[in-house]
């Protein structure tokens, strides 16, 4: 998911006298660059809880094959501990 800035309804230089075009332009390119970074963050951090989540079915699949049956729902919920931690 990412957040898009949407498109200012006016143009930079409609607020003059108040505030001149060059401000908003600054003020435009400060927050893009925001939008870019939270994007890029937000991108790490789903990549970082996917693989978390691959690592967490992995080591449930040992388990799996270390106990010979399937988890049980005590055993699920250590997996889940352990790799997320408590509520």
């Amino acid at each position: 998911m990412t957040h898009e800035l949407p498109a200012l309804p006016y143009e930079f230089s409609d607020l003059e006298p108040h505030i001149d075009a060059r401000t908003m332009e600054i003020h435009m390119e400060n927050t893009i660059m925001l939008y870019n970074n939270l994007n890029a963050a937000l991108e790490v951090t789903l990549n970082y809880r996917i693989n978390r989540l691959k690592n967490c079915l992995r080591i449930s699949g040992q388990f799996q094959v270390t106990l010979g049956v399937q988890s049980k729902t005590t055993e699920v919920v250590i997996i889940i501990t352990h790799c997320f931690g408590r509520a």
